[in-house]
């Protein structure tokens, strides 16, 4: 770090602590976070709950109001032997199939679907419609077992100011880092999930992960992004995030290891890892941690699907098996890429 380098994140952290002291994360309004009702279509309440175990099961579902008055719906499940997915992502908010209620503050939550599903099959990882449709209904338990943990204010601030002096201070940052604030935060937790496909029920546990995010995302301003998250069992877990925009690059994630949270200090260059507009198949990756342990990791991803964004950005979302230090267990490899290949491709190469 040049002494440029070194003043800028001396400014940058100073600035930090200061936000973070004069608006401490409050669980209780984020968890009862509602839209402002301006009808903003970059305005944003983004619910995501995903769950796996070592028998091959996994899920995810998201709920996403957007200011427009819709809300985006994803329900995947996915067993040894079979898959489904939601054809129709977009909805009205009042003909959701997806019921979302918060019966305790940053603890419990309940989310049901109804609905029709695909049945999908698998070719190379790519999940393909197999034109079979069949009515589902799952009721899903959330109960935490970790504390939450939010982005802004439990990220190491030295790691995240460092990062930022190495960006160029123009304009476009400063404009940029101003209209895209937003509160983003994670829970590691228990799932039950009781699952009724065509008259067949299934009850099943996994080990799970939820995810709430708001305020402004204009998806068409994003270059490429890569969410990695394993749960390696209860109260252990590893989340890295890579997001490229055209103003600015950043890496964060961390290891949460029996209620302790360690941040990542440094990590492979996630931003060379070229998926050529799909997940990774297969691939490997180091992340250093705050107290000096570093974690070699192994990914083989199991199937992949594609949701689109308003014809700007996708999403290529992924289950796969993890090895961590030697350690089997599973999670989510999301890919994301804007549609103007030109925004991702030039600045990635091939691992």
């Amino acid at each position: 770090m040049n002494l440029k380098e070194k003043i800028k994140k001396t400014i940058i952290l100073s600035a930090l602590k200061k936000r973070i002291k004069q608006h401490p994360f409050n669980p209780e309004e984020a968890e009862k976070h509602q839209l402002s009702g301006d009808n903003n279509p970059f305005e944003t309440n983004s619910y995501y709950f995903t769950g796996h175990n070592n028998d091959g099961n996994s899920f995810y579902c998201r709920y996403a109001i957007r200011g427009s008055g819709m809300v985006e719906i994803w329900f995947f499940f996915q067993t040894k032997d079979e898959i489904y997915y939601n054809e129709v992502d977009i909805f009205p908010i009042e003909k959701s199939p997806i019921q979302l209620e918060c019966l305790k503050i940053a603890s419990t939550w309940k989310l049901t679907f109804q609905g029709e599903l695909i049945k999908g099959t698998l070719e190379n990882t790519q999940v393909q419609n197999s034109g079979r449709k069949v009515k589902c209904k799952a009721d899903l338990n959330f109960q935490a077992t970790s504390n939450i943990f939010d982005f802004e204010h439990d990220v190491n601030p030295e790691i995240l100011a460092k990062r930022l002096a190495k960006e160029k201070w123009d304009k476009n940052f400063r404009y940029n880092n101003k209209i895209s604030k937003q509160t983003h935060y994670e829970q590691q937790g228990l799932v039950q999930l009781v699952i009724n496909i065509d008259d067949h029920i299934s009850t099943i546990s996994f080990l799970a992960m939820r995810d709430h995010s708001f305020g402004r995302r204009d998806w068409n301003y994003m270059n490429n992004h890569i969410w990695l998250m394993a749960l390696v069992k209860n109260n252990v877990s590893l989340n890295i995030n890579m997001v490229n925009y055209p103003h600015m690059k950043l890496i964060t994630g961390y290891y949460e290891d029996n209620h302790q949270v360690i941040s990542i200090t440094s990590s492979s260059d996630f931003f060379k890892f070229n998926g050529h507009g799909a997940c990774l198949k297969q691939f490997a990756y180091y992340v250093k941690l705050a107290d000096g342990r570093k974690l070699e990791v192994s990914v083989n991803l199991e199937s992949q699907i594609k949701w689109m964004f308003y014809n700007s950005y996708y999403i290529c979302e992924g289950i796969g098996t993890y090895v961590i230090d030697g350690v089997s267990c599973r999670g989510i490899v999301e890919f994301g890429f804007n549609v103007n290949t030109a925004r991702w491709e030039s600045n990635n190469e091939n691992i």
